[in-house]
């Protein structure tokens, strides 16, 4: 029989020990999880971060609790760094989370999340089954429903570039050539209204960030909207090339102090040491 490495971050036991008693009737595999935090042992979250790559786990939870940014931080490093690559990570929410801190939590990296409950059996099965479908014991016996109307979904996408012929995105959904999507972006369109764009091409490579499909937007121009509506809109977003100038311009003069950061390529965690 396999064994499923699971591994808990965080300081509540008590929800710990509850997951840990659901993978044992869910899971078709020997269970051995574990729990760490930051404590006297590991004082910060980089130096428990080397103690999380040193070691093998398959599904790890992250306690990411009212949107600490710490954990959140942590929660990056992990879905970031190679060695986690076929893992499953986990975020965990309080569930009296304010709806800003939830879409903060939402950067986090995590490949799904939750509001902590009493309520687990999803927060088990789902990992379980995005790790191995063979470990599971089967589909819960759930109630069948019937879609009455069209769902809409909002999603949080990483913005990666905008140039004469389109922008560059990268978002967890797949979509397919001549699909449309609406953007949220103060930079596109200088308004919080939203910009129609279709997808020209999406892929599954070649991106920058944690997200798993990489899309080319174009925006849909006037040929295909009436002229009005599409300056009510403010959907051609790319002829105003003098508000993207001007954004340019006030941020290289702003006299507030710039951050560095700093990308380190290594397959090993010791540059945290």
């Amino acid at each position: 029989m396999k064994t499923l490495e699971i591994l808990y971050i965080g300081k509540d036991e008590g929800h710990f020990q509850d997951l840990a008693d659901r993978f044992e009737k869910l899971a078709n595999a020997q269970i051995h999880a574990v729990r760490f935090c930051v404590d006297k042992f590991y004082p910060s979250y980089q130096s428990l971060f080397v103690k999380i790559a040193k070691n093998k786990f398959d599904i790890i939870y992250i306690d990411l609790l009212k949107g600490s940014e710490e954990a959140i931080q942590l929660s990056r490093m992990i879905s970031r760094n190679i060695a986690f690559q076929n893992k499953v990570i986990v975020g965990l929410v309080e569930n009296d989370c304010s709806q800003e801190k939830r879409d903060f939590c939402s950067l986090s990296g995590c490949h799904v999340w939750y509001l902590k409950s009493l309520e687990i059996h999803d927060v088990v099965y789902h990992p379980l089954v995005l790790f191995d479908p063979e470990m599971s014991v089967g589909e819960p016996d759930y109630a069948a429903v019937k879609e009455e109307r069209t769902l809409s979904m909002d999603e949080i996408i990483r913005l990666n570039y905008i140039n004469a012929s389109g922008v560059a995105v990268e978002m967890a959904r797949k979509l397919s050539r001549g699909d449309t999507i609406s953007l949220f972006h103060p930079l596109l369109n200088g308004k919080e209204r939203p910009s129609d764009c279709r997808v020209e091409q999406s892929r599954d490579v070649g991106s920058y960030y944690d997200k798993e499909f990489k899309v080319f937007l174009t925006p849909i121009g006037e040929d295909e909207r009436d002229q009005e509506t599409s300056e009510q809109q403010g959907i051609n977003f790319f002829t105003r090339q003098e508000y993207l100038n001007s954004w340019i311009k006030k941020n290289l003069e702003a006299s507030r102090s710039k951050h560095v950061r700093v990308l380190v390529i290594d397959k090993g965690p010791e540059f945290f040491q």
